[in-house]
């Protein structure tokens, strides 16, 4: 049982991985220059909704493993998706939680966020400095000298706080990543029991495996497809007999018109 979870997970992932980079295939194809075309060919052709552009195994694998490269402070710094995802994240939670208060801060203080930022820092080396003169005398060389060293601590310790961090966030996302595929797996084997005819998870509809990779639960998603083809289904029906019934009736309505008009004639004439 464990390697068959450990293969389904290897294979869930796979179908994900594959399943993102056709949609980014496909939002990439339907581009801004190509819109004016595709419009005109909507007027000539059914639009196909379901049509997934398949890439090759080299090209998904290509876009599972990209990269972004962003520019910050004059620096390139090139991340991957997931890092990106991540920092976007913590982007979110400063703008949410702590701009508003350092904007607060810096608004009661007359200045800027980041005047107000600087001035926090000259004001802690200034009273770091101020300690320095009180135990060792003003001697500027020693001070000057126990200041770098206090600057270079400062500078590693920060870095250090920085890689711990990264290196939080990236177990994090991995163990996220593992226990989302183990979830799948144990819920497509679920999913199975009830519909024995799903063989593999590259079966399953697009949309569903779409509402999956958002954190979806595989039954629910399933279910609620299965829901919407046939809510579909039973409108197309409802239609095609009403579309039945008023064709009926206009040709009923059509005979009786006849048989009045005959009537009317035969009576004109007796006159």
């Amino acid at each position: 049982m464990g390697n068959e979870n450990v293969i389904m997970e290897s294979t869930i992932s796979t179908e994900l991985q594959e399943e993102s980079a056709a949609e980014e295939q496909a939002e990439e194809a339907f581009s801004p220059q190509e819109e004016s075309n595709a419009e005109t060919d909507a007027a000539s052709e059914e639009p196909n909704t379901e049509a997934v552009p398949e890439g090759t195994e080299s090209e998904q694998a290509q876009s599972s493993d990209e990269e972004i490269t962003l520019r910050v402070n004059h620096e390139d710094i090139t991340l991957s998706v997931d890092e990106a995802k991540n920092y976007a994240q913590q982007g979110l939670k400063y703008s949410k939680d702590i701009y508003p208060k350092l904007d607060y801060l810096a608004t009661i203080s007359d200045m800027s966020i980041g005047d107000f930022i600087n001035s926090l820092i000259a004001q802690s080396e200034e009273a770091y400095k101020k300690s320095l003169v009180d135990k060792y005398g003003d001697d500027e060389e020693v001070i000057g000298a126990l200041l770098d060293k206090y600057h270079a601590q400062s500078k590693d310790k920060y870095e250090k706080a920085v890689a711990a961090r990264e290196k939080e966030t990236r177990e994090a996302a991995e163990n996220q990543r593992i226990s989302t595929e183990t979830r799948i797996a144990n819920e497509f084997i679920a999913l199975q029991k009830e519909f024995p005819d799903i063989k593999e998870f590259s079966e399953l509809p697009a949309p569903v495996k779409k509402a999956v990779a958002e954190g979806e639960r595989l039954m629910t998603a399933y279910l609620y497809h299965l829901h919407a083809v046939n809510k579909v289904a039973s409108a197309v029906k409802a239609t095609e007999a009403e579309a039945a019934k008023a064709s009926a009736g206009s040709l009923s309505t059509g005979e009786s018109e006849d048989g009045l008009t005959t009537a009317f004639l035969d009576g004109l004439w007796r006159k």
